[in-house]
């Protein structure tokens, strides 16, 4: 592997890209990091994004999950992944973020030590890794409780001014309530419930036809890890869904469960065998079981 060409961004540029390093492989993957700001508050977090680019389309490599980044005084809160091509043809470039938003663990001089992506060439199953650079970034002291107590003194006086005001319209604002007719308030279901009540509805519609199902299925699955968990899984291969499950709180059992299914319906969709009789029955009231005793109590 040919030694890695860095390149640091300066002068204006540096004011937006706080700590940029971009590395090119023989492989062709070039990869940049940018961390977006040089100290940041101990209260607050820090944002950094990884991007791999390689010519050609996403199915050009496979990936390793993401690497946990070795971190000082810093601590990973959130990861989130995309992917994205522009171009076509022998023109067409794709490109992998991983974001790594950083909250920190203490004060001082926090440090990002390099971290390595493992990667597979599909085309010639040629293995390889790509490195991220060492960073560091200044982290403040926390604030004082002296400070947060005279805030709170500070801002007393204009709590009081609003609990005048907002006391004085209770007694019209329980009349004008009183006066009507209650509306009944709308019931806010949990991903896990709007998961249920469409998996339902997929099995209607389906007409008890297993492959049919079984690509509905797996939309909705998708559909409800990124709504339970924020993740943002346009693009991702089922693979590198799976992946960043192991950053949720599932448990490893909750995760076997839901790979299961999703590496199933991957297979069966496309199956020329037909199924058992009842089978969608039967995989429906095993996922509605599994969902109401096991996912409920997630938010």
């Amino acid at each position: 592997m040919n030694i890695f060409s860095i390149r640091r961004l300066t002068g204006a540029a540096m004011l937006w890209l706080l700590c940029s390093v971009s590395l090119a492989t023989a492989q062709g993957i070039t990869i940049i990091q940018n961390l977006d700001r040089t100290g940041v508050p101990y209260e607050s977090t820090a944002v950094l994004d990884v991007s791999l680019s390689w010519p050609g389309p996403a199915s050009e490599y496979l990936f390793d999950r993401p690497p946990q980044l070795p971190l000082e005084r810093l601590k990973v809160a959130q990861i989130s992944s995309t992917i994205s091509s522009t171009g076509t043809g022998p023109s067409e470039v794709t490109t992998r973020k991983i974001r790594f938003t950083l909250k920190p663990t203490s004060s001082g001089l926090g440090r990002i030590d390099p971290a390595t992506f493992g990667y597979l060439h599909l085309a010639d199953s040629v293995t390889g890794s790509v490195s991220t650079q060492a960073l560091t970034i200044s982290i403040a002291e926390p604030i004082r409780v002296a400070k947060r107590k005279a805030a709170v003194l500070a801002s007393r006086a204009q709590l009081a001014l609003t609990a005048a005001v907002v006391l004085a319209l209770i007694g019209g604002l329980y009349l004008f309530v009183r006066s009507r007719n209650r509306r009944p308030q709308m019931v806010v279901q949990s991903p896990a419930e709007d998961f249920l009540e469409a998996v339902g509805s997929l099995r209607q519609s389906t007409a008890g036809d297993l492959r049919r199902f079984q690509t509905g299925l797996y939309r909705l699955l998708v559909t409800f890890l990124s709504s339970q968990y924020q993740l943002n899984l346009a693009g991702l291969s089922t693979k590198e869904i799976l992946d960043l499950l192991e950053f949720t709180s599932m448990t490893e059992q909750q995760r076997d469960k839901i790979a299961g299914w999703m590496w199933r319906a991957t297979r069966e969709k496309f199956s020329p065998l037909a199924p058992a009789p009842g089978e969608t029955i039967r995989l429906e009231a095993e996922i509605r079981e599994f969902f109401q005793t096991e996912m409920m109590t997630i938010r």
